[in-house]
């Protein structure tokens, strides 16, 4: 009875270390992860993008598309439209950049879909609302790695954005997010 005992604690000492090893961890910036957005206003679209970004991404099993997991996070005075007087009243005004400094998306599902489709679902925080955001794109492999392309649909309302419309451009809240990013396989 005591060797049995002692063999099944051996393995449940053995799982859970197994079970605790972490895949690396994939650091995300600029140059593996791209975010863009595009807002619709009366002269067309404006669009933009974040320059800087920071961030992480997490296989649970290796190169399962499935398994993983990660954060980005974007300091708001990285959000660029080439436009610097528009930029300056979204980052000061609009997003209060003083109060809320960050955005932040925090990747909790993948789906793979067929066709090499995806579904990304994750909670994206504006100031100081959190909300759900799904992204749905195409990925291929590409030597060694995952690229991924898509994008999701949120409103700047939903989010307690200030309008940031003028006398002359009229911002719809419908706003695109989109996103491309490349990941190793393992």
């Amino acid at each position: 009875m005591a060797r049995c005992v002692g063999w099944l604690a051996a393995l449940v000492v053995s799982t859970t270390v197994v079970g605790a090893q972490q895949m690396p961890t994939i650091n995300l910036s600029t140059n593996n992860c791209i975010v863009g957005f595009a807002v619709p206003a009366t002269w067309g679209t404006i669009k933009g993008e974040l320059k800087e970004l920071t961030g992480w991404a997490r296989f649970a099993r290796p190169g399962d598309l499935n398994s993983l997991r990660g954060t980005v996070e974007v300091d708001v005075t990285a959000l660029t439209t080439g436009s610097g007087g528009r930029d300056h009243k979204w980052r000061e005004e609009c997003l209060e950049r003083g109060r809320f400094p960050k955005i932040t998306f925090t990747l909790e599902r993948v789906t793979v879909t067929e066709n090499q489709s995806f579904l990304l679902s994750g909670l994206l925080t504006i100031r100081d609302v959190t909300r759900p955001l799904v992204i749905g794109g195409q990925f291929s492999v590409e030597a060694g790695r995952y690229h991924l392309t898509g994008g999701g649909e949120m409103k700047w309302t939903d989010y307690g954005v200030r309008d940031s419309s003028t006398f002359l451009t009229k911002l719809q809240p419908d706003t695109k997010v989109l996103l491309e990013l490349w990941l190793p396989l393992k």
